[in-house]
């Protein structure tokens, strides 16, 4: 009964306790579930809100700037090719994953 921006503005609330202040499609991709489809949207909140984990389905959520992100990623990087097990380093979706392809995207857009 709601329809996609509705169901993001919902998830992003239930998973961070963040309000969703506008969404923007961006990609779609197949899910590896059968008949299944993820869709992506690039979603504002107001930042200034506390990020509540209301259903456990993430472990962590924080801010970045993209300075900071660039910076995590290289080291989150570093220490997967050393082999060292750091447990405060930055879990990152694969190369392949729409997740990281909208990660990449936005930080190509930032200088």
């Amino acid at each position: 009964g709601e329809n996609l921006e509705e169901a993001i503005a919902r998830e992003v609330y239930e998973e961070t306790g963040l309000h969703t202040l506008s969404t923007e499609y961006r990609m779609s991709d197949v899910w590896p579930f059968p008949r299944s489809l993820m869709i992506c949207y690039r979603v504002t909140v107001d930042e200034n809100e506390p990020i509540v984990h209301h259903d456990g389905e993430i472990r962590a959520a924080r801010w970045f700037t993209a300075e900071q992100l660039r910076e995590a990623i290289a080291i989150s990087e570093e220490h997967s090719n050393s082999g060292q097990d750091d447990p405060a380093k930055l879990e990152l979706p694969g190369t392949n994953a729409v997740a990281r392809r909208m990660l990449d995207e936005w930080l190509a857009e930032k200088p």
